[in-house]
């Protein structure tokens, strides 16, 4: 029986409008499922930290929620369109095909995503899937309820409106992200009693092992310290270190399960957006010895200002476990945090004081070279790394090595078998055009040294890069100089939008007196791509900057 042959409320609720209503709802929930990719992602990469999830999703010009309302519009209005054009047709369920229009949008969303490169992919771990069924089962109920009252209301209507209905269906997607922020919600009770029961679990077992742990902390060039250590030690030890950016409790937990029996070295690398998270990682792995890279303003939405950024990544040194402090001679906020350190300390880099010095360091296309001295002895290493920022870091590994007992002629072999970490000043050649990947992320020392790496090259400079982010205040002044150095190197700039574009424009133009027709502003890495095959040419060299567009 159809609406319009009701004559009571409760036929609402019969057999045949239940099942219509459930296989309605299933189908709503299928296809915002469909949609929510982003968002999975964007809240995994969030460390499901619902108030960062939730900034993001209200930020202002979010193209993945205007995409989602979008979609939501066009679907709706498609469908009641189609509704009006057919009402002459006295049938409830053709209304159905108004769907296709909403499954075509849909489609058409999709494939655009295929189209946009993944480089940090939602990971299907066990904890996305809990949220997924959670959602899955969050939208059922509210869908349904919705649904129900809905065709309560429209009871009232006329015919005639009565077949707009079920446009819901097509209106429905815009709740999905909001739907993930409340499921996420709902299973932080849970996740929080399996994480804990896991950290406590991995913390058992580091604690009752004998071996040498190592954490590393900083606001940059964690990463490359890390991989660097574990090639150079592994002359003389068995490293596990944890993989790729698994810096956050989970990160390490799941990377200790990658140590063997034979393991006798445990590298950490520990990351924090806010106060006491590198506290929260040393209780779990206990380091005796802490490694502090640079600090920098970064991440300040979370950390406010850059004194609460030298606070927490001191975390580390502070920590009771900590026997050895090894910290980098190349940053003015590290250095004052050496000279208050009073247990045993190494200083490394090109500053005079160093005890582990780098020195003579020649960078160019090729490679870096230096000499590397340690407590009075001297050797000249070679590597194929790029960029002089990079050599810090390699002495801050080199530290570590001599703390551990590798002589100066095992870790100068160490450094010459060392390869660039991926989307870290990563060198590629394709079909005659060389690409400098340095899109992981970016900050001030890093762009400068990115910048620098690029002048290194002949040939016409190009610039894809959105700028740097999480700067809070500080953000469009820092983008505004990056723009004015940036001027000084390159020969055209493509910006994406999601940064801060019009301050490094300004910069580009106003600040570094840069032809304003070779900036272009595109809407995603896509566009910047294509835009990018309209000009380039053999010979030309090509710098990503802090691409990662997918990286919220």
């Amino acid at each position: 029986m159809l609406m319009r042959d009701f004559t009571t409320v409760k036929q609402i609720f019969n057999g045949q409008s239940v099942v219509a209503y459930l296989i309605l709802t299933v189908f709503a929930v299928v296809t915002t499922l469909l949609l929510s990719y982003k968002f999975l992602q964007c809240i995994q990469q969030k460390n499901y930290c619902a108030s960062d999830y939730f900034k993001w999703i209200n930020k202002k010009n979010n193209v993945f929620v205007m995409k989602i309302i979008m979609l939501s519009l066009l679907s709706c209005f498609a469908f009641c369109l189609f509704n009006v054009v057919f009402a002459f047709i006295k049938n409830d369920y053709f209304t159905f095909l108004g769907f296709v229009f909403y499954l075509f949008f849909i489609v058409l969303s999709l494939l655009g995503e295929r189209k946009m490169e993944n480089k940090v992919p939602l990971k299907y771990t066990n904890r996305i899937k809990r949220l997924i069924a959670t959602y899955c089962v969050i939208s059922f109920i509210i869908f349904f309820a919705l649904l129900i009252l809905e065709n309560l209301i429209f009871y009232y209507f006329s015919d005639f409106f009565k077949l707009e209905r079920f446009a819901i269906v097509t209106i429905f997607p815009s709740l999905m992200p909001f739907l993930i922020f409340v499921s996420d919600a709902i299973n932080k009770p849970i996740e929080k009693r399996i994480n804990k029961k896991f950290v406590k679990k991995v913390t058992e077992f580091l604690d009752k092992s004998n071996l040498i742990k190592i954490g590393i902390t900083g606001s940059y060039g964690k990463t490359s310290v890390k991989n660097y250590l574990r090639d150079i030690l592994s002359v003389k030890y068995r490293v596990v270190a944890t993989p790729s950016s698994y810096n956050t409790p989970m990160g390490i937990c799941k990377s200790a399960e990658l140590i063997k029996d034979d393991t006798q070295v445990f590298i950490a690398e520990m990351g924090a957006r806010q106060k006491g998270d590198i506290k929260e990682l040393c209780e779990i792995v206990k380091p005796q010895i802490g490694v502090l890279t640079g600090i920098a303003p970064v991440h300040l939405l979370t950390f406010g200002n850059l004194e609460n950024v030298i606070k927490t990544k001191n975390e580390i040194m502070e920590y009771p476990s900590i026997q050895t402090g090894v910290f980098t001679a190349d940053n003015e906020n590290v250095l004052k945090l050496y000279e208050d350190f009073k247990k045993e300390k190494f200083l490394a880099g090109e500053n005079e004081k160093a005890l582990v010095k780098v020195s003579n360091v020649k960078a160019d296309k090729n490679g870096s070279s230096f000499d590397l001295t340690i407590d009075g002895e001297t050797v000249t290493c070679q590597t194929e790394i790029l960029g002089r920022h990079n050599i810090s870091n390699v002495a801050l590994a080199c530290a570590v090595a001599y703390k551990l007992g590798l002589t100066l002629q095992e870790i100068s072999e160490g450094i010459k078998n060392l390869k660039s970490v991926e989307h870290r000043l990563n060198l590629i050649n394709e079909n005659g055009v060389t690409i400098i990947d340095d899109g992981y992320n970016s900050n001030v020392e890093g762009t400068k040294s990115a910048l620098e790496t690029l002048s290194y090259f002949s040939g016409r400079k190009i610039i894809i890069t959105p700028g740097m982010t999480e700067l809070g205040l500080e953000q469009n002044k820092l983008n505004y100089d990056f723009g004015v150095r940036m001027a000084n190197v390159a020969d055209y700039v493509i910006l994406v939008e999601g940064g801060s574009c019009n301050a490094i424009r300004e910069g580009l133009v106003f600040g570094g007196e840069f032809d304003a027709e070779k900036v272009k502003i595109v809407a995603s890495l896509q566009k910047a791509k294509e835009k990018l095959a309209e000009i380039v040419k053999e010979g030309d060299v090509i710098l990503f900057e802090n691409d990662l567009t997918d990286r919220f």
